[in-house]
């Protein structure tokens, strides 16, 4: 039966206002509202290099939003006040790991040295930190150094290079940047960050003019979300209660674990992956992430590129996992060795956290049956920095 033109216009109207309203809700616009996993006309694409190039567009959060915040814009007043809400028990669960430190001579020179340094080659990584006099970790090249300060020992001093895959750490949405033009030629690059910004012009040696880790100086308190891996067995490597190296955590395994826990992923939520690197790690020992394996391995367990449109769907704000999020190999060398990083932070503007000690948690999620809960962290608000080290809490 055909409506009458009034009422066809007035049913029009209100889904117009309803359209409207959620925008509001969410900080996009009506034409930018997603949420609808009905929707997913990639569910059963195979994923090739040409799909992901179509996905830098398809999946592009750049000229959303007026400000440098990126999707940290789904978090809205209602988000915090509703996350906060989540609070019964009071239990607090920190979620940094403890800091990886090695022995030092702080008398050894500094680098970069001066005068120049006279083998180069065997110091591929300048520092403004002492030199180690053990040999480090295949997962820690840039150990954290701690010393007091003489003569009383009443304050210290701390140097990290924070960003790998051995501290605890947020990415800045300059961090990290992207050739789109992606042709063999060195003339041809054109590395861009978040929003379009040129990398070349934005990061110097005097910070990131645009888009640096102080933009989230008042902090991040919203909904946090586990995703525990190790809950599908057929995951987990054999005889363990882990995720082996280079095991691929995929859109579908996302979903499954929302029927498990009992949770639905929602805008400006954080979600946090836990695989039992650091488990492992703690009964196997470190390995790389690529290269020679030790007896513990080679690879990381992390998210697949697939899940890529339910992170974007979703509206989710952060991203987080106990390494680095991209699952390596990532199986696309010629896009990105780090896909994910391209499309969270570079496409979409979903800041990571990489490194989290997700044990405790995972623990105390199970131990309560729930997999929901208020999550608070703040950087420190270093002008131009790439990110912070830092140490998030979840509170049930």
């Amino acid at each position: 039966m055909r409506l009458p033109k009034r009422r066809l216009m007035a049913a029009s109207l209100a889904s117009l206002a309803l359209a409207v309203m959620l925008a509001l809700a969410t900080g996009s616009s009506p034409a930018a509202f997603r949420d609808d996993d009905d929707d997913d006309e990639d569910g059963d694409v195979p994923i090739t290099v040409e799909v992901l190039e179509q996905w830098l567009k398809k999946y592009s959060n750049w000229g959303r939003w007026d400000n440098e915040l990126g999707a940290a814009n789904f978090i809205t007043n209602r988000v915090r006040r509703d996350a906060a809400k989540l609070v019964k028990r009071g239990i607090s669960v920190g979620l940094a790991h403890p800091l990886l430190t090695v022995p030092f001579d702080p008398a050894q020179p500094f680098l970069p040295f001066s005068p120049p340094i006279p083998n180069p080659a065997a110091v591929p990584t300048p520092s403004i930190a002492p030199l180690p006099t053990v040999p480090l970790d295949p997962d820690n090249g840039n150990p954290f150094f701690h010393w007091m300060n003489p003569l009383a020992y009443t304050s210290d001093r701390y140097n990290v290079s924070y960003h790998g895959t051995a501290h605890s750490h947020i990415d800045a949405l300059c961090h990290f940047q992207f050739d789109y033009d992606r042709r063999p030629e060195p003339e041809h690059t054109d590395f861009r960050l978040f929003n379009g910004l040129s990398r070349p012009a934005n990061n110097t040696p005097a910070g990131c003019a645009r888009l640096g880790i102080e933009n989230l100086r008042d902090g991040i308190v919203t909904r946090g979300v586990l995703f525990d891996a190790t809950l599908l067995h057929d995951l987990r490597e054999p005889g363990y209660p882990w995720l082996a190296p280079g095991t691929r955590v995929t859109k579908a395994h996302l979903e499954e674990l929302e029927e498990i826990e009992g949770v639905r992923v929602q805008s400006g939520d954080v979600i946090l992956l836990y695989t039992g690197r650091w488990a492992r790690r703690a009964k196997l020992g470190p390995w790389p992430t690529s290269g020679t394996p030790t007896a513990a391995g080679v690879g990381v367990a992390g998210y697949y590129v697939d899940t890529v449109p339910f992170m974007y769907r979703r509206q989710v704000s952060f991203i987080g996992h106990d390494e680095w999020n991209d699952v390596a190999p990532g199986g696309f060398p010629t896009f990105a060795n780090l896909p994910i990083h391209v499309f969270a932070i570079n496409v979409m503007g979903v800041d990571i956290f990489d490194n989290l000690d997700l044990e405790k948690l995972a623990q105390t999620a199970k131990s309560l049956r729930r997999y929901e809960f208020l999550f608070a962290t703040a950087p420190s608000p270093v002008t131009g920095g790439t990110g912070s080290p830092l140490n998030p809490v979840a509170i049930f």
